[in-house]
């Protein structure tokens, strides 16, 4: 089962075992509490977790799972379920994190984390920094649309008194922000897999018939191979895109990425 398939059934436990055992109980077992100057947290080390578990049932968690899927999936496919998890995990246990931080120093209150969208709006976020010029609702680009629900959730902090919500919303953003800076220099890769298709020879299909044999462009990466080894660096190339193709650019070693660039930069010298 994909990752992000996987995170939008246990969104939809947590939110039936909120409903069998009432939103109160629910509460009280899997949120995330602090207070100043105690550490009774540590009794309750799986509210380090289980603080995303916390879903009331309303149509906004609809659409909240149809978010989760379809940011998680994008960002599986295109970086691999290692980076998704990965992901996701430093958000969940980041925010408890900082709340023992705070908790710590002079003059800071108690806080309940229970607010999942905290770890899942920089879902949206890390596809926007994918692709921020592809468009979205009403034919906006993602990065205004980024731009737009970040100042909108902002707001609501602020008009909420809530600080430190508003705090975690941005430490949220900013990790999502270095982890895609430094899944960056896998995700350029495209460009060097698109390349390597325009220069390698031209896959053939199969079938026969209406369109058999012609070059079909395609946004993803497809196993090459078909490909006829005419150059040197040909089946090491194909080896490369067909895993990149299977399970991510993130799967990728330093050693298989070095060699993919470095057969990129001699096919691009080939007149």
């Amino acid at each position: 089962m994909r990752l992000h398939a996987l995170l939008v059934l246990v969104q939809i436990a947590g939110m039936v075992a909120g409903a069998i055992f009432g939103m109160g109980r629910w509460l009280e077992w899997m949120a995330f509490r602090v207070e100043p100057g105690s550490w009774g947290f540590l009794m309750r080390p799986w509210a380090f977790v289980t603080h995303v578990l916390i879903q009331p049932v309303s149509p906004w968690f609809i659409l909240q799972m149809v978010w989760l899927w379809q940011w998680g999936k994008i960002l599986e496919e295109n970086f691999g379920r290692g980076f998704l998890l990965r992901l996701y995990g430093v958000l969940t246990l980041a925010l408890p994190g900082v709340l023992v931080v705070l908790s710590v120093l002079p003059g800071s209150g108690g806080y309940m984390l229970a607010d999942p969208g905290l770890v899942h709006f920089p879902l949206f976020l890390a596809v926007a920094m994918l692709m921020p010029d592809a468009q979205w609702l009403f034919g906006w680009p993602f990065k205004f649309w980024a731009a737009a629900l970040s100042a909108i959730f902002l707001l609501q902090y602020l008009a909420a008194r809530d600080l430190v919500g508003g705090l975690l919303a941005v430490v949220a953003g900013a990790l999502t922000y270095v982890l895609m800076r430094r899944a960056g220099m896998e995700s350029r890769l495209v460009g060097i897999a698109e390349t390597m298709r325009e220069v390698l020879p031209e896959r053939r299909g199969k079938g026969e018939g209406k369109g058999a044999g012609k070059r079909v462009a395609s946004p993803k990466l497809v196993p090459r191979a078909e490909l006829k080894p005419e150059a040197p660096d040909v089946e090491r190339v194909n080896a490369l895109l067909d895993k990149i193709a299977a399970s991510g650019m993130g799967s990728l070693s330093d050693a298989e990425r070095a060699d993919l660039q470095r057969a990129s930069a001699r096919l691009k010298e080939k007149p």
